[in-house]
């Protein structure tokens, strides 16, 4: 058959081993030569110059052929290859990169386990590339698995490939210098861990993609990488996602889409700003069908558009758009759907003002709250204030005007045993002292006794142990004491300790009271307690104690 004409050649379901060229030599003129359902496991074969369109589909080919040798191709002028549904489960760069003059490669339903870096790189003519099912694997996409210059279609649907930190299938590099892609079928794969921030660095470099699907993918949310960077973008595939609402200004600066597909998801609402006028002349199909509508007066204006004229653009209505809730209307189609524009209007507006009672009852309670929980803060804030005026005139009145000479602060453990019957006598009797003393004179609200007699005294005597530590009262004390030291600028503490403080009892404040200025020590020993009446002396008749 050395002169036959024969351009086409089809060999099938023979069962052949191995596919060995040399014995169809004498067809000289085959441009497409289809060797399908053979079995066919390994192959041979010899320089052709007129084979164009070869098909190896349907076999058990396990390594990937072998199509090039010492540099050069053995199809030369070849244009589509197919290894469809074979066993191979990597495509070496170096077995592809001789063919020239390839343009369409298909190698659907095979175990690929990777595509590793610059597969494709070396493939001027490469347009259109199918990588769909790969079977019981997960493909992995490492860092510039598709740098082409020239491929333009590129089908990785059913991979099993996962997006996102727990599972990094796909290198964010992985699409990288494939400027030139204007179609893209990803759909059937996991991208549910995808934050923005990796859908961007992934895809933001297709500013050519006219196609884009992402079916299927687990999606929970639009990816803001489409409307940022995919402006020539013509049809979107984003259905059989868990997609629950679509923002408003999404499709904005999507101007050259006509063809949207959103059906299958958890969208509840189509809210009247998310499609402009402009963009629903643009559009030519738009399927929105089978989502959980939530037929309520915010789907009123929707309703109103769907069934005001027959829109052939919106695909599957009316049969397919039909209400989730509320129960009463669950499965009416909503063409069918009755809601009176009069009693939405009421509801609005019974809404507004039931929100706005709320919130002014809300902010009400939450002023309320943070009044009473912070009141004694706030008034030591307006004694400050007046604070200054206050110093102006003690100065002036070398301090005659205080109330009492001294504040004793003690916690109750302590007071029978040392204070009351040791300390006191002496303080008010000998040394002629007004004392304030809150376990004798205090009466009320302790808090506000604290506050308003810690004012009028001139000197606040803190007796410290372990017992007033741990005395909530006593604590406050103390942090008054100290922060109107500091604010008055006045030699205002005097910080006695009844013992040694154990190191857990030596809190922040105690540490700042302390660090004030050197503190007294009382009952350590005889020498203690003659130093203690000797600074007590001292401190208490020093009337100079303002600071102008």
């Amino acid at each position: 058959m050395e002169s036959s004409m024969i351009n086409e050649l089809e060999i099938r379901n023979i069962h052949l081993r191995e596919f060995d060229q040399s014995m169809f030599l004498a067809f000289k003129n085959v441009r497409i030569m289809r060797v399908t359902d053979n079995k066919i496991r390994s192959t041979k074969f010899q320089h052709s110059f007129t084979t164009k369109n070869l098909s190896l589909a349907f076999n058990q080919i396990k390594e990937f052929p072998t199509f090039c040798v010492n540099g050069s191709a053995f199809f030369t002028n070849l244009q589509h290859l197919h290894l469809d549904d074979n066993r191979i489960w990597n495509i070496p760069a170096e077995k592809i990169a001789c063919m020239k003059s390839l343009s369409f490669f298909s190698i659907d339903d095979n175990p690929i386990i990777k595509i590793d870096g610059n597969t494709f790189s070396t493939l001027p003519n490469l347009h259109v590339v199918s990588i769909t099912y790969t079977g019981n694997t997960v493909l992995l996409l490492n860092a510039f698995a598709f740098n082409s210059s020239s491929i333009k279609q590129l089908y990785l649907e059913d991979d099993h490939f996962s997006v996102g930190d727990t599972y990094k299938h796909v290198h964010l590099n992985a699409f990288k210098y494939c400027n030139q892609l204007e179609i893209l079928r990803l759909g059937s794969n996991y991208l549910s861990n995808a934050t923005d921030d990796m859908f961007d660095e992934l895809f933001s470099t297709l500013v050519n993609l006219k196609s884009l699907s992402l079916s299927d993918c687990e999606l929970r949310y639009l990816p803001s990488f489409i409307p940022q960077y995919l402006k020539k973008l013509e049809v979107l595939y984003i259905d059989r996602n868990s997609i629950i609402s679509i923002p408003e200004t999404y499709f904005k600066n999507l101007n050259s889409l006509y063809n949207e597909d959103l059906s299958r998801n958890k969208i509840t609402n189509i809210r009247k700003n998310t499609f402009s006028l402009k963009f629903l002349i643009n559009m030519k199909v738009i399927d929105l069908s089978r989502n959980p509508f939530s037929c309520s007066c915010e789907l009123l204006w929707f309703i109103k558009f769907m069934t005001m004229s027959p829109h052939k653009k919106f695909v599957h209505f009316p049969e397919a758009y039909t209400c989730y809730s509320p129960t009463i209307l669950q499965g009416k189609q909503l063409k069918h759907v009755n809601i009176s524009k009069h009693a939405c209007a009421k509801t609005k507006q019974v809404r507004v003002i039931i929100i706005s009672v709320s919130t002014g009852i809300l902010l009400l309670l939450l002023t309320i709250s943070v009044v009473y929980r912070y009141r004694w803060y706030l008034r030591y804030i307006i004694y400050i204030a007046r604070f200054q005026r206050m110093r102006s005139q003690r100065l002036l009145n070398g301090g005659v005007n205080y109330k009492y000479d001294a504040y004793l602060s003690s916690c109750d453990a302590d007071f029978d045993d040392v204070i009351y019957d040791k300390l006191v006598p002496i303080l008010e009797n000998n040394m002629g002292l007004r004392l304030y003393i809150p376990q004798r004179d205090g009466q009320g609200n302790k808090i506000d006794q604290i506050i308003s007699n810690m004012d009028v005294s001139r000197k606040v005597i803190l007796f410290i142990s372990d017992n007033y530590v741990e005395d909530g009262y006593c604590e406050f004390e103390a942090s008054f004491a100290y922060n109107k030291t500091i604010n008055e600028r006045r030699d205002l503490m005097i910080a006695v300790v009844l013992s040694e403080l154990r190191a857990k009892n030596v809190t922040k404040t105690k540490h700042e009271v302390l660090a004030v200025n050197n503190y007294i020590k009382w009952g350590w020993d005889e020498e203690s307690v003659e130093l203690f009446w000797l600074k007590i002396t001292i401190v208490i008749n020093n009337m100079n104690d303002l600071i102008p």
